[in-house]
């Protein structure tokens, strides 16, 4: 991974905005530094995607073991009786 440094491009609010994302600045300051960016070979991009499915996974097979507990929800403070079809044990989607 390289970090390498750019000119932030004078536009740059308007064109994240424009892309759904408003909260880009806080007290002045940004978000994030726009004069730099990261590039990755190919071997590091794959790296990323494969642990970000991993997490996915993982994610998953937690929701899952909260539903599959019968006090799985009560937990977070979700009362029984008050999920939807889609909340119910076994019927989580899986992976593709």
């Amino acid at each position: 991974m390289k970090r390498l440094s750019t000119t932030p491009r004078a536009d740059w609010q308007d064109r994240v905005e424009s892309r759904g994302l408003v909260w880009h600045t806080l007290e002045g300051q940004p978000y994030w530094a726009e004069g730099s960016y990261y590039s990755f070979t190919l071997a590091e991009t794959e790296e990323i995607e494969a642990a970000t499915a991993e997490l996915y996974g993982r994610f998953l097979d937690a929701g899952q073991a909260i539903l599959d507990d019968p006090d799985g929800l009560a937990v977070f403070g979700i009362p029984n009786g008050v999920t939807t079809q889609s909340a119910r044990p076994g019927t989580t989607s899986r992976r593709p």
